[in-house]
Parts: structure tokens; sequence; C-alpha cells
């Protein structure tokens, strides 16, 4: 009997252990600073990471920041005339922690990083066009025109320093920018997408998946650059559930299509197409992460065309399992993401094998074993209370 329930409790345990990725599983501590208007807060929620929330006067504090890696300053009235030392903040950075600020937090990064953000900016909102300038951004987005408008807050900010990356503009100005300090990094939105509509709330996504795989696109830069190619475009590609995104991109012909990939969990699948004509395709599990990715041309390729001319292709990435919610990509410099092209969405059941049957049934093992243990409990029971008691005399 004990032999048996010894046995049972082991299998139990090995189920458990088996159990696939959940989307939130992580390694990274993260902390989101509170606020009146706690516009990350609840999209860090919903994208179903886990975070610490901090108070504001949290933020100059060395000793607070220190366990975190990932920090999500929101806006807040405070911030409007702040004037204190925030060189925590580049501290934080400096030794590898990410940060992501957004609307009048600016203040804060002002005096953290005097040496990047000199300007006082001005506070505005209303009815604006914003101009997307990165390729990844607009097509995280699924947008098909050069300028988007939308009503929202924003920073009014000039006099940025040149090593200072920027993504979007508004009339001219750096609207959402990112930088690197020491071993980390800032990215700052200036734009407060605190309304529903699906622009804005697009844009946050974008902000905190970025923030969070910070590290996932340098170590693709790194393994790129290990390999003699040069960082390109991104593709930040977030799946609902098994999808296929699609991506139109072009390459020189004469060049093999490298790009360096990463995902948090499951397996996808990077496939390349002419027209309708599949060319190459690579798997990637999560075992294997980030790793360089190589869709090798073929003759049937780019007929009648010249070694040095591009050649329009698409690009599809397909989640291949339940547990793949989001991959990261970096294109070499032989391949570039056409810019400001409407993204697709295709259910993955119409275009990729579906899960076997030990797949779908991972995410219920646990229950199963319990059902199972308590089925045999009653059995054992059952014949322990049928057995007839021998007579003692």
């Amino acid at each position: 009997m004990r032999k048996i329930l010894v046995g049972l409790s082991l299998i139990f345990l090995i189920l458990i252990l088996i159990q696939p990725n959940s989307a939130s599983a992580q390694t990274l501590k993260i902390a989101v600073s509170t606020s009146q208007t706690s516009n990350i807060n609840q999209m860090v929620k919903q994208l179903n990471y886990q975070f610490d929330q901090i108070e504001p006067a949290d933020l100059t504090n060395d000793e607070k920041l220190k366990d975190y890696q990932i920090l999500f300053i929101n806006p807040d009235p405070q911030y409007d005339n702040f004037a204190g030392d925030s060189t925590s903040l580049a501290k934080f950075a400096s030794n590898g922690g990410f940060i992501c600020a957004l609307g009048n937090s600016y203040n804060l990064l002002k005096s953290a990083f005097p040496e990047v953000i000199t300007a006082t900016p001005n506070q505005e909102e209303g009815d604006k066009e914003i101009k997307i300038l990165d390729k990844g951004l607009s097509n995280y987005l699924g947008n098909n025109q050069d300028k988007i408008g939308f009503k929202a807050g924003w920073i009014k900010i000039k006099n940025l320093a040149a090593k200072v990356n920027n993504y979007v503009e508004i009339a001219g100005d750096p609207a959402i920018v990112s930088f690197d300090s020491g071993e980390g990094g800032v990215l700052f939105s200036a734009i407060t997408p605190a309304n529903q509509e699906e622009i804005a709330q697009n844009i946050l996504k974008w902000l905190i998946f970025r923030s969070i795989n910070y590290k996932t696109l340098i170590q693709n830069a790194k393994i790129l650059r290990d390999d003699n190619l040069v960082p390109n475009d991104e593709i930040i590609a977030s799946f609902e559930k098994q999808q296929t995104l699609k991506y139109t991109l072009e390459a020189l012909t004469s060049s093999d299509i490298k790009m360096a990939a990463a995902i948090t969990s499951g397996e996808i699948l990077i496939s390349v197409y002419s027209d309708n004509q599949k060319l190459d395709e690579v798997n990637l599990g999560v075992e294997d992460s980030p790793s360089i990715i190589e869709l090798k041309p073929k003759s049937s390729w780019f007929p009648r065309t010249q070694a040095a001319d591009k050649q329009q292709f698409r690009l599809e990435v397909t989640s291949q399992s339940v547990d793949t919610n989001l991959a990261v990509i970096t294109l070499s410099n032989s391949v570039e993401l056409t810019p400001l092209y409407v993204r697709e969405k295709i259910q993955t059941e119409q275009t990729a094998s579906k899960p076997n049957f030990w797949q779908s049934l991972k995410p219920y093992l646990v229950f199963i074993a319990i059902g199972l243990i308590g089925f045999t409990g009653i059995i054992i029971l059952a014949v322990l209370l049928s057995k007839p008691k021998q007579n003692t005399f």
C-alpha cells in the first residue's frame, strides 16, 4: 500500500514538472510606479506579466530599485515641477536595468541623464498626427500610412543627443525615443496613450514588449555581429494563440536571408514566399532560442533578375504551439522590412499543422493526475473496507 502511494506521488510530481511554460512565465523582476492615470499598470497586467507596484518616491531610492531589471514609470502630476535628484535612475540603467517612461516623467529623466536630455519640455494635448519612422513599429501597429492621427497628451521635446534612436515624430519633434546607458537603457514615449483607441493601446503594448525584451534584442544583435552580420530592422511578433503573421520584405537576390530570432516559449515556423511559392522554412523551438535563422536562396528564386537586384517577398511567422505568445526577430542588413506595410493575421489552423494529441493534453495533465490519484485512492479504500476481517481466536 505504501509503495503504491509513493509511486502515485512521484507520478504526480513528474506531471507537474513537465507542464509547458505559460505566457506569464518570467525571470525578470518588473516594477511599475503608481499613478493617478495608471497607463502602464493595466496593460502590463493584461499581458500577463507579474510586477510590483512602487511609489513615485521610490524612483529616487537606490535600495528600492536594485532588485528590479525592468522599470515602468507612469506620468504623474507631481513630476510637472520636479527639481530633485533622480540619479538613482541613472545608476539603475548603468547596472543593466531598463527604464520605460511616459509623459511628464521626462522631467525625472532630464535630471538623471543630462548628457542626453537637455531641453525643458512643454505639455500639450489634443488631436495630433504622429509620423512613424521605425518600420518595425509601423508593422506592429498594422499601419499602412506614414502618419496616424489620434487624440492623446504628449510632451514637446527638442535638442536630444545624437545617440538617441527616434521611432516616432510629432510635428517634426521626437516623440518616442530610446538610448543606451551603461549596461542598460531607456525607452521614452512623449505620447501618453491614455485612451482606448486601438492605435493608442497598440503603441502601449509595443512599448511594454520592447522594454521587457530589450536583452533579447541585444542578444539578437550580438549573435548577428558574431556571424559578421549587421543588425537591421526589428520585428516584434505578438501572437493571439496560434496564428500566422505576414510581412513584406526586400532582399538582395545574391544573398542568403539571415536573421536572429528568439521566442519566450513554444515553437515558431519562419517561412519565406515569392508570390504563392514557398521557398524555404525553418522551425525554431524555445530550447534553441535565440538563434541565427538562415533562409537559403534556390536557383528558382528571383527569375530574370540580376545579382545586385532587390526582390520583394513575403515572410510568414507562425506560432506552432498554444503557449507561443511572442517572437523577437532582428533582420540582418541583407534584408529590409518594407515600410508601412499592413501585417496580415491568419489563424494558424488554416495554414499550419495543429498541435498533436499530447500537446493538446499538456495543460490538463495536473487535473488528470489529481483525478487518477483520487480515483485510485477510492478504489484502494473500497478494497480495504470490503476485505473480511480475520478471526483472532
